[in-house]
């Protein structure tokens, strides 16, 4: 496959469409859409969107090149696009909407999305037409390079269920007789601290969840969960990307660890939730907070 950049366009592209790839719409995705994947500052693939659902979608897997002789795809066409693309109808793959960095094309229909889901599960006839390889032709992708790829782009999640990450699940606690209380014993902390991490405000550290374990005597999947609050669904949107991007390269992290400094900063900021448009400027908020610690702005 070729390697994708997020700060250089493709020489595929038309020349009219490198500020689409480069500082175009990052909004809500939606069937038919054609985005650019990215992770951790990282261009990963193209891929159309077949289906949207909370925190997550379904795609399908688009490359430059054609497929090699011994596989089957169709052709995508894009008006940002010098050349067809090509669709791998048979790989669709569920991916976090985290991963979703730009949208680049309303590529198809809907009745074209739900055509070629026919044609991948039930050999409905192809509603694009299938590519045939040769071998005169460019560089070819292989099936299995793809497959791989969008399997190991499947387990990127944000956040997990991991030392460092997950809050404490105070309702098991709880059931358990357990406290704020037993919580601010056991790691020595102040009682806002304490009641940070029992409110699930704040995560855990490594440290701390190796003593708490201990201490509690209580395993791991009993103590912890993931964070699960409404800030989290929104900070997954890809119109955050951006922002979450510039503040892991400033505070030089992984786009994991921006991602929990910008929930943490909401929940710790937040007294409400309110609305999801409210959650979203309260999210937009945190990170512009986050970013002016950094260029001197707050």
């Amino acid at each position: 496959m070729t390697a994708l950049s997020l700060d250089e366009a493709p020489a595929q592209l038309e020349a009219t469409a490198r500020q689409v790839w480069l500082h175009g719409e990052a909004g809500d995705p939606a069937c038919g859409d054609l985005w650019l994947l990215s992770w951790n500052g990282h261009a990963l693939s193209l891929a159309v969107v077949g289906s949207v659902y909370p925190g997550f979608v379904r795609a399908w897997p688009v490359t430059l090149q054609p497929p090699d002789l011994n596989n089957v795809a169709v052709e995508l066409h894009s008006r940002h696009f010098k050349t067809p693309l090509t669709l791998w109808p048979y790989a669709e793959t569920g991916l976090g909407m985290h991963l979703l960095h730009r949208k680049i094309d309303s590529a198809l229909s809907p009745r074209q999305v739900q055509l070629l889901r026919r044609f991948a599960y039930e050999n409905g006839p192809a509603p694009l037409p299938l590519i045939n390889a040769n071998e005169q032709g460019p560089p070819a992708a292989d099936r299995e390079d793809i497959i791989q790829l969008f399997r190991q782009l499947c387990f990127i999640e944000w956040p997990e269920k991991r030392p460092g990450e997950a809050v404490l699940a105070r309702e098991a606690l709880a059931a358990k007789g357990r406290t704020a209380e037993d919580v601010a014993t056991a790691l020595e902390l102040e009682v806002a601290e304490s009641l940070a991490l029992w409110t699930g405000k704040k995560a855990v550290d490594e440290p701390s969840t190796e003593r708490l374990c201990s201490l509690l005597q209580l395993p791991f999947d009993e103590i912890f969960k993931s964070p699960d609050g409404p800030e989290v669904r929104e900070l997954q949107r890809p119109e955050h990307k951006d922002a979450l991007r510039r503040l892991a390269g400033l505070r030089g992290a992984t786009e994991n660890q921006s991602r929990n400094a910008a929930r943490e900063e909401f929940a710790l900021a937040a007294r409400s939730t309110g609305s999801s448009r409210a959650v979203s400027v309260k999210v937009r908020a945190a990170l512009e907070r986050l970013l002016g610690e950094h260029d001197g702005t707050s």
